[in-house]
C-alpha cells in the first residue's frame, strides 16, 4: 500500500523542487534546500496526495475492492500534474527538455 502514496509522494516534490530550481534560475540565483525546506515542501506535497490515491493503493494491496466509496470505478490519478511547471515550460518554449 505504501508504495503507491509514497510515490506520489515523490513525484510531487520532485515537480515542486523542479519548479523552485527553474524560478531560481530565471532570477539568476543559486538555489539550495535547507532542513527546513525540505520539511515545508513535504508539508506541501502531503496535502497533493489525494483520497482517490491512497484509495488506488489500498485497492492495488487487496485491501478495498475495485470500486470506490462512491460504487463507481476508481482509477489512477497518478497523472495528475496539479504544479504549472509544464505549461511554464511551454509557455516559455522550452525545448531543450525534450518532448514534454
Amino acid at each position: 500500500m505504501d508504495q503507491g502514496v509514497i510515490r506520489s509522494l515523490k513525484c510531487h516534490y520532485r515537480k515542486l523542487i523542479l519548479l523552485r530550481i527553474v524560478e531560481s534560475i530565471e532570477k539568476k540565483q543559486d538555489y539550495t534546500v535547507t532542513l527546513l525546506d525540505a520539511i515545508r515542501f513535504f508539508e506541501k506535497v502531503w496535502r497533493r496526495v489525494t483520497t482517490k490515491t491512497i484509495q488506488n493503493s489500498f485497492r492495488h494491496a487487496g485491501i478495498l475492492s475495485t470500486q470506490g466509496l462512491d460504487g463507481t470505478e476508481n482509477e489512477d490519478d497518478t497523472n495528475n500534474d496539479d504544479l504549472p511547471l509544464t505549461e511554464w515550460l511551454r509557455k516559455v518554449n522550452c525545448n531543450e527538455l525534450g518532448h514534454i
